[in-house]
């Protein structure tokens, strides 16, 4: 199954546009007649690469430059005018062919959409699992006394997993013990945040703070749950875990029927049976069993945003320790996955704005990969994977037939006469697919470049030892060895003096030194 056209009538900076998605098929639309041609490569015998990715699995990404397009063409696709093959038959929501017979699409049953972008990840209620707890949660500075009080370690990365993502992980642990991922977390740990606090201490901060609470809307219900959740609650093999969350309920409910006759001596009973659970760890298949039977509690907590959970894999490797490109990496794909688990169709289209914003070079250079790794674990399902990007990563990954190149609205050849992307180096990639026209170097360091240049053109200014020198400098600096060498010529001509001679002097001794020491490595 793959998208083969779209056509967008108008939004935003597109208008009247068509879009060829398969290598394979190159699709013309006379919108006055609403007819659409059809050129298959299969039967002229123009190249293309076939089952490039697998028989299952086909992938386009759309490039270009900031305010190109590349956006609106993703959300053209579930809105505007598009051509879809299936099992050898087209499927169109309007289009007109003289040659193909093309059926009507029907969403409900040909096909569906898992769509993510940056965005969606970042801010959707649900889905805000790395926003931090101060920006979300804290309410009229309590919390923040709180934390304060109890000097909670501010290097630590305070990260809010919802409901959504706490879900997925315990419901794909299964697809963890098979390695699917690059991070594969097998190990539910609940982080001690209170461990460096003695007793007494920690009984004279509680009595203040209650006092404080009673002020305030700030619940006893969850200020239990802040103590509950900041004690470790990490569970040994051989405690019975089902009994966990009714014990703590059943404090709770203690707590709040007795809202106004609780006796603060009675913190030190809720403290004795919290740390007993400490330094704990436990396997997430465990930790299943409990969850699936008191999963509202767990829900509660984590809602309310105290329950600290971190994870970690075979390795020893914490979610937490990763950085945060490679946590939202994980996230994306383990929501892709489980989004295509959960989908009882066959066709999918799998839509990704974006989805390399903010990863290290080395994960760009990993993503298609990995994706298609994930995609191939699907065997009975089919997919085209659309992708926008900045990457010249991505565009190595790809045959130039898989690359929308998109230019001011419209799409644009810029890999023409025998040039290919896949497998291209970056500076060609940058050039070309990124239509950098001014170059690849920074602009202060052109500005830098080109004062040089003027400052050694310039006959009419005679610069000082000291000024000569830091212009010397600037150019042994310089990375780009052609240039560096035509702009040492330009200075060494310039300044013919018994200073730049020695200078001159100096570099030769230098260069000769090192021309000695590879004759000698031969």
């Amino acid at each position: 199954m793959e998208l083969v056209y779209l056509w967008l009538e108008e939004y935003k900076n597109i208008e009247k546009q068509g879009f060829n998605f398969s290598p394979r098929f190159g699709c013309e639309y006379d919108e006055k007649k609403n007819k659409l041609e059809i050129i298959d490569k299969e039967k002229t015998g123009e190249f293309y690469p076939k089952n490039f990715f697998g028989d299952n699995i086909n992938v386009t990404a759309i490039v270009g430059e900031n305010g190109s397009g590349k956006s609106s063409l993703l959300l053209g696709i579930t809105n505007d005018k598009i051509l879809i093959k299936k099992d050898e038959e087209f499927f169109t929501n309007d289009f007109k062919s003289n040659k193909y017979n093309f059926k009507e699409i029907n969403r409900e049953k040909d096909y569906d959409i898992v769509y993510l972008d940056y965005d969606l990840i970042k801010l959707h209620e649900v889905k805000d699992f790395w926003g931090y707890a101060s920006q979300n949660i804290y309410d009229k500075n309590l919390y923040r006394k709180i934390e304060n009080a109890f000097g909670w370690d501010s290097n630590f990365n305070i990260e809010k997993f919802r409901e959504h993502f706490f879900n997925i992980i315990i419901d794909q642990i299964d697809s963890f013990a098979l390695n699917i991922f690059f991070y594969n977390p097998l190990k539910i740990i609940f982080a001690d945040y209170l461990h460096s606090i003695t007793g007494e201490e920690k009984f004279e901060h509680i009595n203040k703070l209650i006092k404080e609470v009673e002020k305030s809307n700030f619940t006893k219900e969850k200020f239990l749950v802040f103590l509950y959740s900041n004690i470790s609650m990490k569970v040994p093999p051989d405690v019975q875990k089902v009994d966990l969350i009714p014990e703590l309920l059943k404090i709770e409910n203690d707590i709040i029927e007795n809202a106004h006759h609780y006796k603060l001596d009675n913190i030190d009973e809720i403290y004795e049976f919290l740390e007993e659970l400490n330094n704990h760890e436990l396997l997430i298949e465990e930790f299943k069993s409990i969850y699936k039977k008191h999963k509202k509690a767990f829900l509660k907590l984590i809602e309310i945003g105290y329950l600290r959970i971190d994870f970690e894999d075979e390795i020893t490797r914490k979610y937490f320790d990763l950085s945060f490109g490679e946590r939202k990496l994980f996230t994306e794909m383990l929501m892709i996955f489980d989004a295509i688990r959960k989908n009882n169709r066959n066709d999918i289209l799998v839509v990704l704005d974006e989805p390399d914003l903010t990863l290290h070079p080395d994960w760009q250079k990993k993503y298609i990969n990995e994706m298609i790794k994930l995609l191939l674990t699907f065997s009975d399902k089919k997919f085209h994977l659309i992708i926008t990007s900045h990457s010249p990563f991505i565009l190595s990954d790809l045959p130039k037939e898989n690359i929308i190149f998109l230019e001011k609205g419209k799409q644009v050849y810029p890999f023409e006469d025998g040039k290919q992307t896949f497998g291209a180096n970056i500076h060609t990639l940058l050039s070309h697919g990124f239509f950098m026209k001014d170059g690849l170097m920074g602009e202060f360091a052109k500005s830098k470049i080109n004062n040089l240049i003027e400052n050694l053109k310039d006959r009419n200014y005679n610069h000082s030892n000291k000024e000569k020198e830091e212009i010397l400098s600037a150019i042994k600096i310089i990375g780009e060895e052609f240039l560096k060498t035509k702009l040492l010529n330009m200075f060494y001509k310039k300044y013919d003096d018994d200073f730049i001679k020695k200078q001159r002097k100096e570099d030769l001794l230098i260069q000769q030194e090192k021309i000695k020491k590879e004759l000698e490595n031969l």
